[in-house]
């Protein structure tokens, strides 16, 4: 489904990437599409995620955070799903 929007480099990529794989999950996709194709800084993608906030609605907010968690994921695979559950509850107003 995901290569329907993918073109040229990107979706040669994709197509070589799925015929090695026998399941992917949708954060294995995602994590490896960033680590192939975007310009990630380690220490900015780190500051952004711990001044991370719920400043607007929910959904903004975990859109985000989803963003910022699938980047952090990137440097450190091995990284604990409660240490992301305690960034994300800590992260929402008080009143939620």
């Amino acid at each position: 489904m995901a290569s329907i929007y993918m073109q040229g480099n990107a979706k040669l990529w994709y197509q070589g990437y799925t015929e090695k794989k026998e399941f992917l999950s949708w954060d294995d996709i995602v994590v490896n599409v960033l680590e192939r194709f975007e310009d990630l800084d380690s220490e900015r993608v780190m500051t952004e995620f711990n001044k991370l906030h719920h400043e607007t609605t929910v959904n903004a907010y975990l859109e985000r955070f989803a963003e910022l968690k699938d980047q952090m994921l990137i440097f450190n695979k091995n990284q604990e799903v409660e240490f992301f559950m305690m960034k994300f509850i800590s992260g929402l107003k008080e009143e939620v």
